[in-house]
């Protein structure tokens, strides 16, 4: 939430670098819309970042409107201009989860992330919403990001389940056609990636000699929906074609669907 260009266009490159979906408000009729869709449930965030300048959300009674309207259940990042004052204080009482200074450093942003993330996980694994355990099987994840990379692993973690990883397509085909029949439950393979993407990649695992790779369930990973893109998905022999950025909630549902009662 920013009506200041620079920073909202430092923050979306920095997220949609890894992938992530980015949605911008700069106008206070968009804020209102939004929180509508919240309070409704027709929307929800992995984060709300909120520019301590942008004059539709610079009271700290507004930043305890958005905390009520999304049940406090999305941590809200606010960034400031200047020195820490009272009102920063203010907010922080009020439920702001996290603080940083301007200008947008992507390290920092990156920590963030990080950090709200390993909560999350905590605090399904906490609440005992994820009660699937995958510790028998074991999948390969594929992802040229190493930053995606541990996300997905954070994510996967909560399920137990054995993690193998490759860099890109051709390392994945690799360590399949080195692996013994059945070594791998599922393979989530993202798309576009160096070397080898993961449709070409796709495309070799199932021409290998062996019956198991046939039915091997792998899994488009990409920040692309469009119908296209899940047709080239089908085409090259994926399974299924899931949207980034992933969610727990993803992962444990298709893993359960292909996995869960394999061999």
């Amino acid at each position: 939430m920013s009506d200041d260009n620079n920073f909202v266009n430092n923050i979306k490159n920095i997220l949609e670098e890894i992938g992530l979906n980015v949605e911008s408000i700069s106008s206070k009729e968009k804020l209102l819309f939004i929180l509508d869709k919240i309070k409704n449930k027709d929307k929800s965030y992995f984060n709300i970042i909120v520019d301590w300048e942008y004059k539709d959300v610079n009271s700290v009674d507004d930043i305890k409107n958005i905390i009520k309207i999304t049940n406090n259940k999305t941590p809200i990042t606010v960034y400031y201009n200047g020195k820490w004052t009272n009102k920063e204080n203010e907010a922080k009482l009020a439920g702001v989860s996290m603080f940083s200074s301007k200008p947008v450093v992507k390290s920092r942003v990156l920590y963030q992330l990080d950090y709200f993330l390993k909560n999350e996980v905590d605090k399904e694994n906490k609440n005992g919403n994820i009660k699937v355990n995958l510790s028998t099987k074991r999948i390969l994840l594929v992802e040229d990001n190493e930053l995606n990379m541990e996300v997905a692993k954070e994510l996967l973690k909560i399920t137990k389940v054995n993690v193998d990883t490759a860099e890109n397509g051709k390392v994945a085909y690799e360590k399949i056609k080195n692996t013994s029949p059945n070594y791998y439950d599922l393979v989530f393979m993202d798309i576009q990636m160096p070397v080898m993407n993961g449709y070409e990649a796709t495309k070799k695992i199932r021409g290998l000699d062996r019956e198991d790779v046939k039915s091997l369930p792998i899994i488009a990973m990409t920040a692309n929906a469009f119908l296209e893109d899940i047709r080239a998905a089908k085409d090259a022999g994926l399974n299924e074609h899931i949207a980034k950025p992933l969610s727990i909630e993803t992962f444990v549902n298709t893993m359960e669907k292909y996995i869960k009662d394999r061999r």
